[in-house]
């Protein structure tokens, strides 16, 4: 897959707001970026204003993820569409949706130069004009408890993005979010720049 900036909507129909097409869509930008080159982290889409949320089913990579990979689980990570158990890690992004109900998106990744720079442990300088858009814009995790399976993962990562839509987290990577999985892909794409 070419290394160009993908565009939603370049691989299925042109136009196509399906749910399962836009998240496969942002899954295949982000492996084509680079951020499935190690741990790829998780995607997860709000299912309306419900607290499911649409995943990838555990051990499926963002390079491989196709409609049959697609799980709608609940808040407590319960599968109720698809076939699978979710990534246990994914349930931060429950916190997230209950805390934030304006989040609607979410794409959580290790991004090598991130997750690189995070091992300093300071907050993400705005020091260049590629990063202008989170001036004001991005939280950070200055101590990262573990692997985010817990409850004090998700509270902590929720809090972090209080009056923010992306955070850094230290010893670890990033989260970005929006209203749409449009708007959180790009935001996870240019904080890797």
């Amino acid at each position: 897959m070419s290394s160009k900036i993908l565009e939603m909507a370049t691989f299925h129909a042109a136009g196509s707001n399906r749910a399962a097409d836009v998240f496969v869509d942002a899954c295949a930008i982000l492996a084509s970026q680079g951020h499935a080159t190690a741990l790829p982290g998780q995607v997860s889409l709000r299912d309306g204003n419900s607290t499911r949320m649409l995943t990838l089913r555990l051990g499926t990579g963002l390079e491989e993820a196709g409609p049959d990979s697609l799980l709608l689980i609940d808040e407590n990570l319960q599968t109720l569409e698809g076939s699978g158990r979710p990534n246990p890690g994914t349930r931060f992004h429950a916190w997230i949706y209950q805390r934030h109900p304006q989040v609607c998106a979410i794409v959580h990744t290790h991004p090598p130069a991130i997750s690189a720079f995070s091992m300093l442990g300071i907050p993400l300088p705005v020091a260049h004009m590629d990063a202008c858009m989170f001036h004001d814009d991005c939280g950070f995790l200055a101590r990262w408890p573990g692997v985010p399976t817990g409850d004090e993962e998700g509270a902590l990562i929720s809090q972090a993005l209080d009056g923010r839509r992306t955070a850094f987290l230290a010893n670890h990577g990033c989260v970005c979010t929006g209203q749409s999985l449009q708007e959180a892909t790009p935001n996870v794409r240019r904080a890797w720049l």
